[in-house]
């Protein structure tokens, strides 16, 4: 049974996610296009492989000491790369 008109019955609605699990997320689904960089011909991804590897060391600096707004910070950049 839903709470309102249009929304999910309680067992069905997706479990919330935090940046503590949000963030891991993101610098995997980084590191598969770091890689994607990586494989194009000629070294043309060199540039933005590197640019990728630095926010995604940003992000884990970031973890490692528990800064909450520059997990934030770092999330916002990886989410922007494409």
């Amino acid at each position: 049974m839903s709470r309102f008109a249009g929304e999910p019955p309680f067992d069905q609605a997706p479990a919330p996610v935090t940046l503590a699990e949000a963030l891991p997320q993101e610098i995997l689904r980084c590191l598969e296009v770091r890689d994607v960089y990586l494989s194009l011909p000629g070294g043309a991804g060199q540039f933005g492989a590197a640019s990728i590897l630095s926010h995604i060391m940003r992000a884990q600096a970031a973890m490692a000491s528990g800064d909450v707004v520059e997990m934030l910070r770092a999330y916002a950049l990886l989410k922007e790369i494409e």
